[in-house]
């Protein structure tokens, strides 16, 4: 239903009234700053967060539906308002560029693991068992003192 609904978006129509009837409806983010590593109200999500930074003006739609911890959604962005950097003292304008070199390079990095071990896959090299990936999934779902261990 998530797909057709933003099948529906695209196509410009009105999705209102199928959300109120699936008791669903629109979240806002609020305002979220460059470089962050999670949506408040959505989550944490690596390729969400990269899906949101490339939407680029008021409506746009990302590219797919996302599941979220078996949420389902659609990001729709509702303003973008970019940075004046000239009102930043040159430390604060240092670490943004840190940031995003540092963001840009995970991101960059992110993209390529998933395209080797896609090939990987495909080439009958690798097997990934999902019985033990989802331990590392519940594990990360607790507390940080489990962290690392």
């Amino acid at each position: 239903k998530a797909d057709a609904m933003l099948a529906d978006l695209k196509a410009g129509k009105n999705i209102d009234g199928t959300l109120k009837a699936m008791g669903a409806k629109w979240e806002s983010t609020g305002s979220v700053a460059s470089g962050v590593q999670s949506l408040p109200t959505v989550g944490g999500d690596l390729a969400l967060v990269e899906a949101a930074t490339r939407l680029a003006k008021a409506g746009d739609l990302a590219d797919k539906v996302y599941d979220v911890r078996g949420s389902k959604v659609i990001l729709r962005l509702k303003s973008r308002t970019d940075a004046d950097e000239s009102k930043l003292d040159e430390k604060k304008q240092k670490e943004l560029a840190q940031s995003a070199s540092s963001t840009a390079g995970y991101a960059l990095m992110s993209s390529y693991e998933r395209s080797v071990r896609k090939e990987l896959q495909d080439k009958g090299k690798i097997w990934e068992n999902p019985e033990y990936l989802s331990l590392g999934r519940s594990r990360a779902t607790n507390s940080d003192d489990d962290a690392g261990g």
